[in-house]
């Protein structure tokens, strides 16, 4: 039970990575408030599920990461219920597929703000408590397109490479506190993300799924629960000499 008595919050966790991550979390003994922004129905359902199996373990927050009195909200609930924060997940994203002709001046400011902007204001709330607890674990959910360009926006693409480098230089300035900061970047990863960008075809008169798969050198999709591993590797006491580091899951692509 890698995380009995650790807290931990995570970030568009009502779905994909961020859902399969709180899984675990919750599956091996810790407390998680698995934050949203859209479906509460979907939120609840999985925080229901959850605490079935580990009673108490889960409770949901609707939060806009890109506000930032919301987000202090989120932390201070998160303080009043469970006394402490051990692990930040930051997962929640914004995307939409545009190229530099048609990306919108709103659809760039947006991705900013949730992307780039919910890591920042949840960092910039969670730190100052696991600086008093001289330990913590934070990890960034990037993206392969960060280091090949990908099949999403201009801005989905700058947004993730900004978390790498926000992440690297976090992780210099927190590795004196006992804290780590790592980021897992993962490729193509089965999510409602993934199918909503599905009018794009790596090879033209391919079935979407063929095109996917051919892409990927391993020759399949990714599953959330791949990433999710490794995101709770990553956020536990077996990788307590891992910082500063990116973690591609990527199938090989």
């Amino acid at each position: 039970m890698r995380f009995t008595e650790k807290v931990a919050i995570v970030t568009g966790a009502s779905r994909g990575i961020g859902r399969a991550t709180a899984e675990i979390f919750s599956r091996e003994g810790g407390k998680v408030l698995l934050n949203y922004q859209a479906s509460e129905t979907a939120a609840a359902a999985v925080a229901d599920c959850l605490n079935a199996a580990n009673p108490g373990s889960v409770f949901t927050f609707r939060a806009d990461v890109g506000d930032p009195e919301a987000v202090k909200s989120m932390v201070d609930e998160c303080l009043k219920r469970f006394g402490r924060i051990d692990i930040l997940v930051s997962n929640a994203a914004y995307a939409r597929e545009a190229t530099i002709l048609n990306l919108t001046l709103e659809d760039w400011h947006k991705t900013m703000r949730v992307n780039v902007g919910g890591l920042f204001h949840c960092a910039r709330e969670v730190v100052p408590h696991m600086i008093k607890q001289k330990r913590g674990a934070i990890v960034s959910v990037s993206s392969n397109a960060a280091f090949y360009g990908g099949i999403t926006s201009l801005a989905y693409t700058a947004s993730k490479g900004a978390i790498n480098s926000f992440s690297r230089k976090l992780a210099l300035e927190l590795a004196p506190h006992g804290i780590r900061v790592n980021v897992v970047a993962p490729g193509l990863t089965d999510t409602v993300m993934l199918r909503d960008l599905g009018s794009h075809r790596f090879d033209a008169g391919l079935p979407l799924e063929e095109a996917y798969k051919k892409a990927v050198p391993l020759g399949r999709v990714g599953k959330p629960e791949e990433v999710a591993a490794v995101i709770a590797f990553l956020c536990s006491d077996e990788a307590s000499y891992v910082t500063g580091e990116f973690v591609r899951v990527t199938g090989g692509r």
